[in-house]
Protein backbone atom coordinates (compact mmCIF):
# COMPACT_ATOMS: atom_id res chain seq x y z
CA UNK A 1 0.00 0.00 0.00
CA UNK A 2 1.78 2.96 -1.16
CA UNK A 3 1.78 5.55 2.19
CA UNK A 4 3.77 8.63 0.32
CA UNK A 5 3.46 10.81 -2.99
CA UNK A 6 4.23 8.99 -6.30
CA UNK A 7 7.74 10.35 -8.00
CA UNK A 8 5.62 9.89 -10.98
CA UNK A 9 3.71 13.15 -10.17
CA UNK A 10 6.94 15.00 -10.07
CA UNK A 11 8.28 16.77 -13.35
CA UNK A 12 12.02 16.35 -12.45
CA UNK A 13 13.76 13.70 -10.36
CA UNK A 14 13.26 14.27 -7.05
CA UNK A 15 16.49 13.38 -4.89
CA UNK A 16 17.00 10.36 -2.36
CA UNK A 17 17.06 13.00 0.66
CA UNK A 18 12.95 13.78 0.19
CA UNK A 19 11.95 10.15 0.40
CA UNK A 20 10.83 8.00 3.64
CA UNK A 21 12.83 5.02 4.17
CA UNK A 22 9.94 2.91 4.82
CA UNK A 23 7.86 3.12 1.63
CA UNK A 24 10.32 4.57 -0.38
CA UNK A 25 7.85 7.19 -1.91
CA UNK A 26 8.44 11.21 -1.50
CA UNK A 27 7.63 12.46 1.92
CA UNK A 28 4.20 13.34 2.65
CA UNK A 29 3.56 15.09 5.66
CA UNK A 30 7.31 14.53 6.74
CA UNK A 31 8.00 14.10 10.86
CA UNK A 32 10.78 13.81 13.15
CA UNK A 33 11.62 13.96 16.49
CA UNK A 34 13.10 16.78 16.92
CA UNK A 35 16.82 15.48 17.52
CA UNK A 36 14.93 13.52 20.66
CA UNK A 37 16.61 10.98 20.43
CA UNK A 38 17.53 11.09 16.55
CA UNK A 39 16.79 13.43 13.47
CA UNK A 40 15.47 10.54 11.11
CA UNK A 41 12.47 11.94 8.91
CA UNK A 42 9.42 9.64 7.70
CA UNK A 43 5.89 10.18 6.61
CA UNK A 44 3.59 10.82 9.24
CA UNK A 45 1.42 7.72 8.41
CA UNK A 46 4.49 5.39 7.62
CA UNK A 47 5.79 6.02 11.55
CA UNK A 48 2.40 6.28 12.93
CA UNK A 49 1.92 2.36 11.52
CA UNK A 50 5.78 1.34 12.52
CA UNK A 51 5.76 2.94 16.14
CA UNK A 52 2.48 0.02 16.38
CA UNK A 53 4.49 -2.28 16.04
CA UNK A 54 7.69 -1.33 17.43
CA UNK A 55 8.57 1.86 19.59
CA UNK A 56 11.73 2.39 17.99
CA UNK A 57 13.37 4.39 14.96
CA UNK A 58 13.22 2.21 12.11
CA UNK A 59 16.73 3.68 11.01
CA UNK A 60 19.01 3.15 14.04
CA UNK A 61 16.26 1.62 16.42
CA UNK A 62 16.22 4.09 18.94
CA UNK A 63 13.11 4.57 21.20
CA UNK A 64 10.55 6.81 19.54
CA UNK A 65 7.45 8.37 21.62
CA UNK A 66 4.77 8.83 18.73
CA UNK A 67 3.88 12.10 21.30
CA UNK A 68 7.38 13.47 20.21
CA UNK A 69 6.83 13.37 16.32
CA UNK A 70 6.77 16.99 14.87
CA UNK A 71 6.32 18.20 11.69
CA UNK A 72 9.70 18.94 9.86
CA UNK A 73 9.34 22.39 8.66
CA UNK A 74 12.59 22.25 6.30
CA UNK A 75 11.70 18.90 4.71
CA UNK A 76 8.19 20.41 3.92
CA UNK A 77 9.62 23.40 2.51
CA UNK A 78 12.10 21.50 0.37
CA UNK A 79 8.80 19.47 -0.93
CA UNK A 80 7.08 22.61 -1.36
CA UNK A 81 9.44 24.07 -3.65
CA UNK A 82 9.35 20.63 -6.17
CA UNK A 83 7.23 20.81 -9.96
CA UNK A 84 4.61 18.74 -9.67
CA UNK A 85 1.56 17.96 -12.36
CA UNK A 86 -2.20 17.92 -11.78
CA UNK A 87 -3.55 14.23 -10.77
CA UNK A 88 -6.65 15.23 -11.72
CA UNK A 89 -6.25 13.99 -15.40
CA UNK A 90 -3.76 12.94 -17.39
CA UNK A 91 -4.71 15.65 -19.85
CA UNK A 92 -4.31 18.60 -17.81
CA UNK A 93 -1.29 20.05 -18.75
CA UNK A 94 -0.89 21.87 -15.48
CA UNK A 95 2.90 21.73 -13.79
CA UNK A 96 4.01 24.05 -10.56
CA UNK A 97 4.78 24.14 -7.18
CA UNK A 98 3.28 21.17 -4.92
CA UNK A 99 1.96 23.72 -2.28
CA UNK A 100 0.38 24.90 -5.47
CA UNK A 101 -1.51 22.12 -6.35
CA UNK A 102 -4.38 22.23 -4.01
CA UNK A 103 -5.48 25.28 -5.61
CA UNK A 104 -5.15 24.37 -8.99
CA UNK A 105 -7.22 21.09 -8.53
CA UNK A 106 -10.18 23.34 -6.34
CA UNK A 107 -10.42 25.08 -9.90
CA UNK A 108 -8.67 22.90 -12.66
CA UNK A 109 -11.27 22.53 -16.26
CA UNK A 110 -10.27 19.18 -16.57
CA UNK A 111 -12.43 18.40 -13.02
CA UNK A 112 -15.17 19.72 -14.85
CA UNK A 113 -14.74 17.31 -17.69
CA UNK A 114 -13.85 14.91 -15.86
CA UNK A 115 -17.37 14.60 -13.88
CA UNK A 116 -19.03 15.26 -16.97
CA UNK A 117 -17.52 11.91 -18.39
CA UNK A 118 -18.56 9.71 -15.56
CA UNK A 119 -21.85 10.90 -15.72
CA UNK A 120 -22.07 10.54 -19.74
CA UNK A 121 -20.66 7.24 -18.91
CA UNK A 122 -23.34 6.57 -16.57
CA UNK A 123 -25.78 7.86 -19.16
CA UNK A 124 -24.35 5.49 -21.73
CA UNK A 125 -24.65 2.13 -19.31
CA UNK A 126 -28.23 3.32 -18.20
CA UNK A 127 -29.32 3.58 -22.21
CA UNK A 128 -27.50 -0.09 -22.36
CA UNK A 129 -29.58 -1.18 -19.51
CA UNK A 130 -32.96 0.17 -21.27
CA UNK A 131 -31.89 -1.56 -24.24
CA UNK A 132 -31.25 -5.12 -22.78
CA UNK A 133 -34.36 -4.73 -20.50
CA UNK A 134 -36.22 -4.29 -23.61
CA UNK A 135 -35.01 -7.16 -25.55
CA UNK A 136 -35.29 -8.99 -22.84
CA UNK A 137 -38.96 -7.73 -22.32
CA UNK A 138 -39.49 -8.66 -26.59
CA UNK A 139 -38.41 -12.21 -25.86
CA UNK A 140 -40.19 -12.78 -23.40
CA UNK A 141 -43.51 -11.99 -25.25
CA UNK A 142 -42.38 -13.13 -27.94
CA UNK A 143 -42.03 -16.20 -26.12
CA UNK A 144 -45.37 -16.36 -24.13
CA UNK A 145 -46.93 -15.70 -28.08
CA UNK A 146 -45.51 -19.06 -29.03
CA UNK A 147 -46.61 -20.95 -26.37
CA UNK A 148 -50.25 -19.65 -26.69
CA UNK A 149 -49.63 -20.68 -30.10
CA UNK A 150 -48.10 -23.86 -30.23
CA UNK A 151 -50.43 -25.18 -27.05
CA UNK A 152 -51.08 -28.10 -28.78
CA UNK A 153 -47.48 -29.11 -29.26
CA UNK A 154 -46.68 -28.47 -25.79
CA UNK A 155 -46.36 -31.99 -24.49
CA UNK A 156 -43.91 -33.13 -27.19
CA UNK A 157 -41.94 -29.96 -26.96
CA UNK A 158 -41.65 -31.03 -23.00
CA UNK A 159 -40.54 -34.44 -23.55
CA UNK A 160 -37.74 -33.31 -26.31
CA UNK A 161 -36.29 -30.72 -23.72
CA UNK A 162 -36.59 -33.78 -21.40
CA UNK A 163 -34.95 -36.35 -23.29
CA UNK A 164 -32.09 -32.93 -23.71
CA UNK A 165 -32.02 -33.05 -20.26
CA UNK A 166 -31.04 -36.49 -20.02
CA UNK A 167 -28.31 -36.51 -22.77
CA UNK A 168 -26.98 -33.28 -21.41
CA UNK A 169 -26.45 -35.27 -17.55
CA UNK A 170 -25.03 -38.38 -19.45
CA UNK A 171 -22.63 -36.27 -21.10
CA UNK A 172 -22.01 -34.14 -17.71
CA UNK A 173 -21.74 -37.46 -15.65
CA UNK A 174 -18.79 -38.19 -18.21
CA UNK A 175 -17.24 -35.22 -17.86
CA UNK A 176 -16.89 -35.67 -13.86
CA UNK A 177 -15.91 -39.20 -14.21
CA UNK A 178 -12.88 -38.00 -16.74
CA UNK A 179 -12.15 -35.59 -14.10
CA UNK A 180 -12.15 -37.46 -11.09
CA UNK A 181 -9.68 -39.36 -13.28
CA UNK A 182 -7.27 -36.41 -14.38
CA UNK A 183 -7.78 -35.55 -10.21
CA UNK A 184 -6.24 -38.90 -9.28
CA UNK A 185 -3.15 -38.39 -11.81
CA UNK A 186 -2.43 -35.29 -10.53
CA UNK A 187 -2.81 -36.22 -6.18
CA UNK A 188 -0.80 -39.06 -7.50
CA UNK A 189 1.87 -36.83 -9.37
CA UNK A 190 1.84 -34.12 -6.41
CA UNK A 191 2.24 -37.01 -3.94
CA UNK A 192 5.09 -38.18 -6.06
CA UNK A 193 7.35 -34.65 -6.48
CA UNK A 194 6.22 -33.83 -2.57
CA UNK A 195 7.81 -37.02 -1.65
CA UNK A 196 10.88 -36.02 -4.10
CA UNK A 197 10.94 -32.23 -1.77
CA UNK A 198 11.03 -34.00 1.20
CA UNK A 199 13.78 -36.64 0.31
CA UNK A 200 15.54 -33.40 -1.14
CA UNK A 201 14.96 -31.33 2.45
CA UNK A 202 15.96 -34.11 4.75
CA UNK A 203 19.21 -34.47 2.30
CA UNK A 204 20.01 -30.76 3.23
CA UNK A 205 19.25 -31.56 6.61
CA UNK A 206 21.99 -33.86 7.19
CA UNK A 207 24.45 -32.31 4.95
CA UNK A 208 23.55 -28.95 7.39
CA UNK A 209 23.87 -31.67 10.26
CA UNK A 210 26.96 -32.97 9.34
CA UNK A 211 28.81 -29.80 8.80
CA UNK A 212 27.95 -28.98 12.19
CA UNK A 213 29.47 -32.03 13.44
CA UNK A 214 32.86 -31.26 11.47
CA UNK A 215 32.79 -27.62 13.11
CA UNK A 216 32.50 -29.48 16.45
CA UNK A 217 35.18 -31.45 15.70
CA UNK A 218 37.52 -29.31 14.19
CA UNK A 219 37.38 -27.48 17.42
CA UNK A 220 37.47 -30.53 19.64
CA UNK A 221 40.62 -31.40 18.10
CA UNK A 222 41.95 -27.75 18.50
CA UNK A 223 41.47 -27.81 22.00
CA UNK A 224 42.50 -31.52 22.19
CA UNK A 225 46.14 -30.27 20.86
CA UNK A 226 46.48 -27.45 23.16
CA UNK A 227 45.51 -29.84 26.19
CA UNK A 228 48.49 -32.51 25.15
CA UNK A 229 51.23 -29.42 24.28
CA UNK A 230 50.28 -28.13 27.75
CA UNK A 231 49.73 -24.64 26.26
CA UNK A 232 48.63 -21.54 28.28
CA UNK A 233 48.54 -18.98 25.38
CA UNK A 234 46.33 -16.19 26.36
CA UNK A 235 44.03 -16.86 23.48
CA UNK A 236 43.36 -20.45 24.56
CA UNK A 237 41.79 -18.88 28.19
CA UNK A 238 38.29 -19.36 29.24
CA UNK A 239 36.29 -16.36 29.20
CA UNK A 240 32.87 -15.55 30.19
CA UNK A 241 29.76 -13.87 27.69
CA UNK A 242 26.72 -13.11 29.15
CA UNK A 243 24.05 -14.32 26.69
CA UNK A 244 20.12 -13.20 26.48
CA UNK A 245 17.90 -15.91 24.87
CA UNK A 246 14.45 -14.58 23.02
CA UNK A 247 12.67 -14.93 25.73
CA UNK A 248 14.93 -12.41 27.66
CA UNK A 249 16.42 -14.75 30.27
CA UNK A 250 20.29 -14.01 30.64
CA UNK A 251 22.83 -17.33 30.25
CA UNK A 252 26.35 -17.12 31.21
CA UNK A 253 28.47 -19.35 28.96
CA UNK A 254 32.76 -20.10 29.41
CA UNK A 255 34.31 -19.92 25.93
CA UNK A 256 37.52 -20.26 25.09
CA UNK A 257 38.67 -17.56 21.87
CA UNK A 258 39.69 -20.33 19.81
CA UNK A 259 35.83 -21.53 19.67
CA UNK A 260 33.90 -21.44 16.54
CA UNK A 261 30.57 -19.63 16.47
CA UNK A 262 28.65 -22.44 15.22
CA UNK A 263 30.27 -24.40 18.39
CA UNK A 264 29.14 -21.44 21.08
CA UNK A 265 25.74 -22.06 18.96
CA UNK A 266 25.85 -25.61 19.32
CA UNK A 267 26.71 -24.88 23.28
CA UNK A 268 23.42 -22.24 23.60
CA UNK A 269 21.20 -25.27 21.66
CA UNK A 270 22.13 -27.48 24.61
CA UNK A 271 21.54 -25.14 27.17
CA UNK A 272 17.83 -23.40 26.07
CA UNK A 273 16.77 -26.43 23.69
CA UNK A 274 16.34 -24.07 20.63
CA UNK A 275 17.63 -25.67 17.79
CA UNK A 276 21.24 -24.16 16.22
CA UNK A 277 19.90 -23.74 12.80
CA UNK A 278 16.70 -21.39 13.81
CA UNK A 279 18.63 -18.34 15.32
CA UNK A 280 21.58 -16.31 15.36
CA UNK A 281 24.16 -14.14 17.16
CA UNK A 282 24.18 -10.72 17.48
CA UNK A 283 27.11 -8.74 19.03
CA UNK A 284 26.50 -4.46 18.87
CA UNK A 285 23.90 -4.75 16.04
CA UNK A 286 26.58 -7.24 13.96
CA UNK A 287 25.71 -10.73 12.94
CA UNK A 288 28.95 -13.43 14.11
CA UNK A 289 29.08 -15.77 11.25
CA UNK A 290 29.64 -19.22 12.11
CA UNK A 291 32.33 -19.99 10.07
CA UNK A 292 34.51 -17.45 12.85
CA UNK A 293 36.55 -17.69 15.70
CA UNK A 294 35.49 -15.89 18.79
CA UNK A 295 39.07 -14.29 18.50
CA UNK A 296 37.80 -12.57 15.28
CA UNK A 297 35.02 -10.71 16.99
CA UNK A 298 37.55 -9.52 20.01
CA UNK A 299 34.66 -10.17 22.36
CA UNK A 300 35.07 -7.96 25.77
CA UNK A 301 34.81 -9.86 29.32
CA UNK A 302 30.92 -10.64 30.32
CA UNK A 303 29.80 -8.62 27.01
CA UNK A 304 25.97 -9.39 26.55
CA UNK A 305 25.27 -11.29 23.30
CA UNK A 306 21.76 -11.76 22.21
CA UNK A 307 20.02 -14.59 20.58
CA UNK A 308 18.05 -13.74 17.67
CA UNK A 309 15.06 -15.68 16.08
CA UNK A 310 15.18 -16.21 12.28
CA UNK A 311 11.98 -14.92 10.50
CA UNK A 312 10.45 -15.82 7.02
CA UNK A 313 11.40 -12.98 5.15
CA UNK A 314 15.02 -12.03 7.19
CA UNK A 315 18.42 -13.53 5.97
CA UNK A 316 21.07 -14.37 8.28
CA UNK A 317 23.52 -12.43 6.00
CA UNK A 318 21.40 -9.16 6.00
CA UNK A 319 21.62 -6.99 9.49
CA UNK A 320 18.91 -4.73 8.16
CA UNK A 321 16.41 -7.38 9.15
CA UNK A 322 17.45 -8.03 12.76
CA UNK A 323 14.31 -9.06 14.90
CA UNK A 324 15.90 -8.19 18.10
CA UNK A 325 13.95 -10.45 21.20
CA UNK A 326 15.10 -9.50 24.63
Amino acid sequence: MQMGLSEDDFVNAVSDNLKCAICTEVFDDPVFTGGRPCQHVFCRSCIDRALERNRKCPTCRANVKKNDLQRNQLTQSLLDEQIVRCTISASCGWTGRLDARPAHMSCCPMAEMEVLRARLEAQQQTIVQYQANILDNSEKLLEQQLIIAQGADRKRELEMVNQQQCLEIEGHRRKIARLESDLLKMQTTVDREAAALAAEKEQERAQELLEQAEAYLATAKRKATIIRLGGDNKATKAMQVLVKDPSGRTITLDVQADDSIEYTKGELSSKTGIPGDIFYLVLSGKILQERKLVSDYQIPQETHIFMCLRSVSSSSENATNIVYLR
